[in-house]
């Protein structure tokens, strides 16, 4: 990357500017030389690449319509990276995630992201091209769809034994689901379907040292992905649980040629948990997992349990574990700062891991009893939540979490790691896009990024576009789609921000779409 003093490229952005403006500057000064400019061309080109490095995404596009140099030089990659080392963490929140290594990643790709991440949603008054599309070899009877690996691109299923297949619906040789974590029951023969919560671990830094020393190139193309996953086998005579068991895996990003062509499972720690307290909801963060456990019988009180899970191998149970007498729910999350929030069905509760009652070699069959502790913050919704697919945002300092409600769409912002600032800020719930509109009722009918997102209400498909308290300000939207284009928004969908893009899979005919829902941006 060309580097050149501050004042001095400032000092040529402003003659850039003018010039752009029509009003010819004829001299650059730099301490007592003078340099005749009688062409912007006439600088070199690695002063006029550097200046775009400090130049806004704007300005940039403005002066490739200039003249062929212009055009030349915007296009240098070491612009596009200078941006996005600029704009990381000020204005794209973490996660940001590139589709490969930095190292691999061309200039056109970069452009691509950080355009797109600007561009507004469409307002589908013009003509509107059809999608994408392909039909994916795979048999739903065997595969039922679970989600997306971080980053959307690659789809996750089931089986009937619990293990977890994986595909990549974009690859053009359309090849079948590939085993991505295998099922401690992949061997059983019950009859019964086995049951299978999972969840990846939040890509928002686990504490304030881990926020000082990961590296920018990690967390843009995260060299591994981490996720708890909890199942449970019943017996084959009767629909009892007969064995619970967690674990943590790993997934290997595996990079061919400098494309990410798949994913490798690794598991990481395997224990067990009482089979007569059903697990229906599970978190991870860092060193540590929490699942919900709403109590079968009067001797097992709900609870949310909280265990380090490092060094755990199947067939223990942890020593030590965390109970907080809390009725669980189906969405939990692990915070920084030894927190954990719950998503109820009108409601948000926020706990301190210190509200627990630590247990030392407890069997899980008796879990504790003592009394509910109310939660240290919560907000009661006036509809209900339909919360689940979305993803926690970092940036400044605050974990951004959107809540998609029945009416509305409303954004929480929860401090962190101010810690000896002396600055205590209050968690803030804001509602994002105003206005009367209804969203789904299913979460596999919606997704919203930082600043944009799509829900496919069956009466109503939407795309909609907001900004938090502290960006720049822009009055929520929400656009409707038009009724010939509803085909294509089906369920099972994911919506990338960055490449304003709707990816959605339809279970009954298999087919696989890419909407693209961008506008023009404005310079």
């Amino acid at each position: 990357m060309a580097t050149v003093p501050w004042s001095l490229a400032s000092h040529v952005i402003g003659t850039i500017s003018s010039w752009l403006g029509g009003r010819h500057q004829r001299s650059l000064s730099r301490n007592t030389t003078t340099v005749k400019i009688t062409n912007i061309t006439s600088l070199p080109e690695e002063l006029i690449i550097a200046v775009m490095e400090f130049s806004e995404w704007s300005d940039i596009l403005r002066m490739r319509r200039c003249c062929k140099v212009l055009h030349s030089t915007s296009q240098a990659r070491s612009v596009w990276v200078a941006l996005l080392h600029r704009y990381y963490l000020t204005v794209f929140p973490r996660p940001f995630l590139l589709p490969k290594p930095l190292e691999h990643c061309a200039s056109s790709e970069l452009e691509a992201l950080i355009t797109g991440w600007f561009r507004d949603v469409r307002d589908f008054s013009d003509e509107f091209s059809p999608p994408q599309t392909s039909t994916l070899q795979v048999n739903i009877k065997e595969h039922k769809k679970l989600g997306t690996i971080p980053g959307g691109r690659f789809m996750l299923y089931s089986a009937h034994e619990g293990s977890v297949y994986y595909q990549d619906p974009q690859n053009v040789s359309n090849a079948p689901p590939i085993l991505l974590i295998q099922s401690p029951f992949y061997d059983s023969l019950t009859r019964y379907e086995v049951d299978m919560n999972f969840s990846f671990e939040p890509l928002f830094p686990r504490n304030s040292d881990f926020l000082k020393c990961e590296a920018l190139e990690d967390q843009w193309f995260p060299r591994s992905l981490n996720l708890v996953l909890a199942w449970h086998s019943y017996e084959t005579m009767s629909p009892d649980v007969r064995e619970t068991v967690i674990e943590v895996w790993t997934l290997l990003p595996q990079v061919v040629g400098g494309e990410l062509v798949g994913y490798l499972g690794q598991r990481l720690s395997s224990f067990n948990e009482d089979p007569y307290g059903v697990i229906i909801s599970c978190a991870i963060l860092g060193d540590k997992v929490a699942y919900g456990m709403p109590g079968a019988t009067l001797a097992n009180n709900p609870a949310v349990v909280v265990v380090n899970w490092a060094g755990l191998n199947r067939g223990s149970f942890p020593d030590h574990r965390v109970y907080l007498p809390i009725d669980p729910a189906e969405n939990l999350t692990l915070l920084p700062e030894s927190r954990i929030m719950v998503v109820y069905h009108q409601s948000v509760g926020i706990w301190s891991l210190a509200q627990g009652t630590p247990s030392y070699a407890l069997p899980p069959s008796r879990r504790q009893r003592v009394l509910s502790v109310v939660p240290a913050w919560m907000k009661l919704f006036d509809c209900p939540i339909v919360f689940g697919t979305g993803t926690n945002f970092f940036i400044r300092n605050s974990i951004r979490i959107v809540i998609p409600t029945l009416r509305g769409l409303y954004g929480m912002l929860l401090p962190c790691f101010s810690q000896g600032t002396h600055i205590d800020r209050p968690i803030e719930v804001v509602r994002l896009v105003q206005g009367k509109y209804k969203l789904a009722g299913a979460d596999n009918l919606q997704w919203y990024g930082y600043r944009k997102g799509a829900s496919g209400f069956n009466r109503s498909h939407l795309v909609l576009q907001y900004s938090w308290p502290d960006d720049i300000p822009f009055a929520g939207i929400a656009r409707i789609i038009p009724e010939q284009h509803k085909k294509w928004v089906c369920t099972y969908f994911h919506f990338d921000e960055a490449l304003n893009r709707i990816q959605t899979f339809n279970e009954h005919t298999l087919q696989y779409h890419i909407v693209d829902l961008s506008s023009q941006p404005v310079i």
